[in-house]
């Protein structure tokens, strides 16, 4: 099951989050891409970025044995994307999150803050931008030039998914005597564990309402693929 929802934030005029769901056959594509609110079209740079993914999942285009690869492919067609809508690429920086599962594994690909959480075969699997004493003011994301070091890339294998979720750094998770690491999992196990078994109605009625009363005045944008049928016990 996928589902998504994207709440706009308090302390500017436009959502500028972005996300896509995608899915056939066995290759399904989750993303949340976060435009930088320093610049003017950033929100364009987000939808830019999910158009690129959707394209490059539709004609098969991921290169599964070289994820840097992969990593660049998006970056040049986020490029290109760009170009034919005319717009600068100092205008629309963005994060990036990317989940690709094909198979039993999950392909993970981050620039930029956020999280990527994975709950598999009872363990949970966390990617996330590592936050010295809580300031969240600086982030890596998409710009002009290709920097693989700037990339943190994942391959996780599992045999049981129960649940895969991505958000942008608006969904603020810290809970108090926590570690950050400690904060993301606690989010995770919990969310998978409240919707993995619901109906995705059920979603819809409830993570809009949670992710309006959040308390950060950012864009606050959430994507996930739960399993149906219950959780693996």
């Amino acid at each position: 099951m996928l589902y998504g929802c994207s709440v706009q934030g308090s302390y500017h005029g436009i959502n500028q989050d972005a996300s896509l769901l995608w899915q056939q056959s066995d290759l399904c594509a989750l993303v949340v891409a976060d435009g930088l609110g320093s610049r003017p079209r950033s929100a364009d740079g987000a939808q830019a970025l999910c158009s690129v993914v959707r394209a490059m999942a539709e004609r098969e285009a991921f290169l599964w044995d070289d994820q840097m690869a992969t990593a660049a492919r998006i970056h040049a067609g986020w490029l290109r994307r760009l170009q034919e809508l005319q717009i600068a690429p100092r205008d629309a920086y963005t994060t990036c999150l990317i989940a690709l599962l094909r198979g039993h594994t999950a392909y993970i690909f981050r620039l930029g803050d956020g999280f990527i959480g994975m709950r598999a075969d009872g363990v949970t699997r966390l990617s996330f931008d590592v936050k010295e004493e809580c300031f969240f003011n600086e982030t890596d994301c998409l710009a002009e030039d290709f920097l693989p070091a700037c990339w943190s890339l994942d391959s996780w294998t599992y045999a049981s998914l129960d649940g895969l979720v991505l958000c942008t750094d608006g969904v603020d998770i810290f809970c108090e005597g926590c570690s950050q690491e400690a904060s993301y999992a606690r989010f995770v196990e919990s969310f998978v564990a409240a919707y993995a078994e619901k109906d995705v109605d059920v979603l819809a009625a409830e993570v809009p309402v949670w992710l309006r009363a959040w308390r950060s005045v950012d864009d606050r944008t959430l994507v996930c693929w739960l399993k149906e049928g219950g959780l693996r016990r």
